[in-house]
């Protein structure tokens, strides 16, 4: 009798400790299901312009915000009240759509003040034009202003939502399906990845590519042409992009990377297309996903060999610009620049007098074309050697002295090159004039390339980030066309003497200095887009100099 008394007991415990587990999974809680938009007012600051209606959603009905930014610059706000406890671990989702300029879109909460915001602000986003999902962490809402001055929010008594400028101009955008999800508090072991294949060839079994063995690996099956490899994490995880480490000569040159809540419903999440190289970095901020797949597009006939994948966690790399530091500190010293390495980098202003438009000239030679814009580099590669900044000693002049005209010059002894820059034209019409003079300082025929390069980094470093952000500059498309460079179909880079070379390459195809100059060899496209925004290119000047002689570009 006692035992069946304690058995009794055992089992009552057991099913309120299954309770206690299931008070702690997540609920989800609709906060608006915008199937009436009554409840929301319109709060544009002077010279914008936005309306709100009703149109159709996601699901059923959504908010509909036409706005439209007169003067240029503001913010056109809409708000609700709307009474919300948080809980201790939560996160906030909605589905948006737009047909909208890129803009800044802003998520706030007050207090019952109203004094007390707290937010989170999305810079530069993208407008989907279809219907995508936002998840918006507790770690993205951040104490925006107030008599406050920090600290948690607990209760809500608004909510915002708010596009202000940054390229401006008027657009629509649709929001729907508003939630609240209670999330149980975060685990710090997180399940072990599983991982399944379409096809596997010998003792090459998908659990090869997640066992931190590179020696090992999945080998999908000749002739596999659609081979997946499918992870599944277990529990929804966050992670900030995945490293692939692929055979040398069995790597998928095209692949998807797709991400599903369920296993059946899978969304692209990046596309790789002209992969080279053996290390892809797919860089995926702030995503989420219960299961991944790799789905190979093109590969070789034998099949492809994945030897490593990793799930890189939440804080690896969450700008373009930490990516960047990142690939930077894996390779040789020089092939990035200075600042993306998170080295102190100096630089000077150039540009015609009381112009907008103006450059910068780094210490190590690179320009800035503008502000907030790519740069041009210059290398040098001299017999199986590349030659950087880091190879050579630098000095930095300026013109008679004291006239805003600067120069870099690297000294080296075989070879020394001054690197030139002045404004040409007046202020709104002027352009900048790079010269780059290289030189034979030695006692023999000197032969060589110089190389200039045209790369998504800004001289501003990455630890400037008040006002103008430093680091990363885009680079979604560059050709070579008529002597011209063309970056991002706007900018322009005329080339008074023509190179002897151009070549140009995507992200997934690599970086033009680390994967093709220093080996001293140009990519064959002249003409690349890149989804990535990290597209780079090169003009390619050869040259035999006599001990003495010089050569101008």
């Amino acid at each position: 009798m006692m035992r069946k008394l304690l058995q009794s007991s055992m089992l009552l415990l057991w099913l309120w400790a299954r309770v206690g587990v299931a008070a702690e999974a997540s609920t989800t809680r609709s906060l608006d299901d915008f199937e009436n938009v009554t409840a929301w007012s319109a709060h544009p600051a002077d010279g914008v312009e936005v309306r709100i209606s009703q149109d159709t959603g996601a699901k059923g009905r959504s908010m509909r915000l036409d706005f439209r930014f007169v003067k240029g610059g503001g913010y056109a706000v809409v708000r609700r009240a709307l009474e919300v406890d948080l809980p201790e671990h939560y996160r906030f989702r909605f589905r948006i759509r737009g047909e909208a300029p890129v803009n800044n879109l802003e998520f706030k909460l007050a207090d019952a003040s109203g004094e007390n915001v707290w937010w989170s602000n999305q810079r530069d986003f993208h407008f989907p034009r279809t219907w995508q999902p936002v998840t918006l962490q507790q770690r993205h809402i951040t104490f925006a202003w107030g008599p406050l001055g920090g600290g948690a929010l607990h209760h809500a008594a608004s909510l915002e939502f708010a596009i202000t400028a940054g390229s401006g101009g008027q657009g629509t955008v649709w929001i729907d399906e508003l939630e609240l999800e209670t999330l149980p508090p975060p685990d710090a072991a997180l399940p072990e990845i599983v991982a399944t294949a379409s096809s596997v060839t010998g003792a090459g079994a998908a659990e090869a590519a997640l066992d931190g063995d590179a020696t090992t690996a999945w080998q999908s099956a000749a002739p596999d042409t659609g081979a997946r490899l499918t992870l599944d994490l277990g529990t929804d995880r966050e992670f900030d992009g995945l490293t692939l480490q692929w055979r040398a000569q069995q790597r998928a040159r095209d692949y998807d990377l797709e991400g599903s809540a369920d296993g059946r419903e899978w969304l692209m999440l990046r596309r790789v297309r002209g992969g080279t190289g053996e290390l892809d970095r797919l860089h995926l901020p702030d995503h989420e996903a219960r299961w991944l797949r790799v789905h190979v597009r093109r590969g070789p006939a034998s099949g492809v060999a994945l030897a490593e994948l990793r799930v890189e966690p939440i804080g690896w790399a969450p700008t373009r610009a930490d990516l960047l530091r990142r690939i930077a500190q894996e390779s040789r010293r020089g092939l990035y620049p200075r600042g993306v390495l998170g080295e102190m980098a100096f630089w000077t202003v150039v540009g015609a007098d009381d112009d907008r438009e103006e450059g910068l000239l780094g210490e190590d030679g690179a320009l800035e074309t503008r502000k907030a814009s790519f740069t041009v580099e210059p290398f040098i590669h001299l017999g199986d050697s590349l030659l950087t900044w880091a190879d050579v000693a630098r000095e930095q002049t300026l013109a008679r002295g004291d006239l805003p005209l600067p120069s870099v010059r690297w000294i080296h002894p075989r070879v020394a090159l001054t690197v030139s820059v002045c404004p040409e034209g007046a202020a709104g019409r002027s352009s900048l004039v790079a010269r780059y003079r290289v030189r034979n300082p030695g006692m023999s025929t000197l032969q060589g390339t110089l190389y200039l390069a045209l790369r998504p980094f800004q001289v501003n470093p990455p630890v400037q980030f008040l006002n103008t952000p430093g680091g990363a500059a885009p680079i979604r498309r560059i050709e070579f066309r008529g002597g011209e460079v063309i970056v991002n179909r706007e900018r322009i880079v005329r080339v008074l003497v023509p190179p002897g070379a151009f070549g140009a390459v995507n992200s997934d195809g690599g970086d033009i200095v680390a994967d093709f100059l220093a080996t001293g060899h140009l990519p064959s496209a002249t003409r690349v887009s890149d989804t990535e925004a990290r597209a780079s290119a090169a003009l390619a000047y050869p040259f035999k100099l006599a001990p003495g002689a010089e050569r101008e570009i």
